[in-house]
């Protein structure tokens, strides 16, 4: 989410003046290890758990007499700052209040969380527009907000990582073996479906002699599928499922990328992801379920494979058509869509 922020930043500020009101997360739930970003000035950034600093938030963005005032959520745990700011907006800027917008990457928490839904809703009625990623959390604002005014955009290609290196010298300095490689990458989370991906590997072993690399940090609820990848590789001399569960540094990335044939993403649920926009920067092909918002992200059989939801079999003999895609073909047809799914556009 770091690396989003930085590069919508960017392209935003080539078209509009930005002030960044910085967000402080606990460190219960910061796990991305990047550095905050610093206050405009001291005192001002939006703590989540800190009334006090919700009133001091309002207090330095109603100083800016900003037109427009951007909110990004993408999970539970920021709704009552965000909407304890919306309401004393309100009170603070009176006639001359800014417009306000949420750009709202998910409406599905990861877990349950109190009143979740009920904040979700009550955010929606304080802004005064939206814009999602996919059509999915389109249509659950749709039932929160009927008549809230929104915009579809798609998750935009990551454009910001170096180049790739050879794939041997990837896998060469990942410690991995010279063979085919599946890449489940980034923050393991349920929904994101690695329980499913193990339950399809060994049919996949069955087609192919292949390597599966899981990179990235466990979420807590997560912790149990360590002890899956362990029973996978029991009694082998390499092992089969290769776990690295830690935070990936940006300049780290193009090896894992470089060293994988295939990127899974087997989503429980729908949802953007920036894993998939980073394949497609690369030129890879990406395993994915049916859902919509993945249904207009790729071409099947050309970047590629759609499979059915939560099915390990459908799973499975996805991976083996995108296992068998032309990489050069891959790459070409990969290279077109990042035109198209440019930050500008965004």
């Amino acid at each position: 989410m770091e690396v989003f922020f930085r590069r919508f930043n960017k392209a935003l500020a080539s078209e509009v003046e930005v002030v960044p009101l910085p967000l402080r997360l606990p460190g219960l739930l910061d796990r991305s290890r990047a550095a905050p970003a610093p206050a405009a000035e001291e005192g001002d950034a939006l703590s989540l758990f800190n009334p006090r600093a919700w009133v001091r938030g309002a207090g330095f963005v109603a100083r800016q007499q900003a037109g427009v005032v951007l909110l990004t959520q993408w999970m539970p745990a920021t709704l009552p700052a965000y909407l304890a700011l919306a309401l004393l907006l309100r009170l603070l800027c009176r006639g001359q209040r800014p417009t306000l917008l949420l750009l709202l990457h998910d409406a599905y928490p990861d877990r349950r969380w109190p009143f979740a839904r009920l904040l979700l809703r009550l955010l929606l009625r304080a802004v005064d527009g939206a814009t999602v990623l996919t059509p999915e959390v389109g249509r659950a604002v749709h039932v929160l907000r009927p008549t809230l005014p929104l915009s579809l955009c798609p998750h935009p290609v990551y454009d910001v990582y170096p180049p790739l290196p050879p794939q041997a010298e990837a896998r060469t300095a990942l410690g991995l073996a010279d063979k085919r490689t599946l890449l489940f990458f980034g923050h393991v989370k349920p929904y994101k479906g690695l329980d499913l991906l193990l339950d399809a590997f060994p049919a996949v072993q069955r087609q192919t002699d292949v390597q599966l690399v899981v990179a990235g940090p466990f979420h807590p609820s997560a912790t149990p599928l360590r002890a899956r990848m362990a029973a996978l590789n029991s009694g082998l001399e390499t092992p089969a499922v290769v776990l690295m569960p830690d935070f990936v540094p940006d300049e780290q990335v193009p090896l894992f990328f470089a060293a994988a044939d295939v990127v899974v993403l087997p989503y429980r649920r729908p949802a953007a992801s920036g894993v998939l926009e980073i394949a497609r920067y690369y030129g890879k092909p990406a395993v994915l379920p049916h859902f919509e918002a993945f249904e207009a992200a790729i071409d099947p059989g050309e970047t590629g494979v759609l499979f059915a939801p939560g099915d390990a079999d459908a799973l499975a003999a996805a991976i083996g058509k995108a296992l068998r895609l032309d990489p050069a073909r891959v790459a070409a047809a990969s290279a077109q869509r990042v035109g198209a799914g440019s930050w500008d556009a965004f």
